[in-house]
């Protein structure tokens, strides 16, 4: 698994286990399956409305859930994270996917 799944899989995990959530009760509050939900903390791509579920439910930036803290000592998401994430929001679903499925293949190479 590449870093960027890794960083996400913790997030998902640890923001989740701090709200005292199992896997299911989460999923049934974000309105997915819970093998959705568990594939997603497994290291799978959530579709950009499953991003925004979840945004949703923390009541962070879709680009939370990508940060990894060990790699800013700032504590704080870098200004570029910030603005492509505010850009993104702007994006039809349609869009967003597109540009996502791009980003993977990028992201495989």
């Amino acid at each position: 698994m590449d870093l960027i799944r890794i960083i996400l899989s913790q997030n998902l995990i640890e923001l989740r286990k701090a709200r005292g959530l199992t896997q299911v009760e989460l999923a049934n509050m974000i309105q997915v399956t819970h093998s959705t939900y568990n594939t997603w903390e497994n290291g799978a791509w959530p579709s950009s409305a499953g991003l925004e579920k979840l945004a949703a439910f923390y009541g962070v930036r879709s680009s939370r859930f990508f940060y990894d803290p060990a790699l800013d000592l700032t504590g704080n998401p870098p200004a570029t994270i910030i603005s492509y994430d505010d850009k993104l929001k702007q994006l039809d679903e349609h869009t967003r996917d597109h540009l996502q499925s791009l980003i993977e293949g990028l992201l495989k190479k």
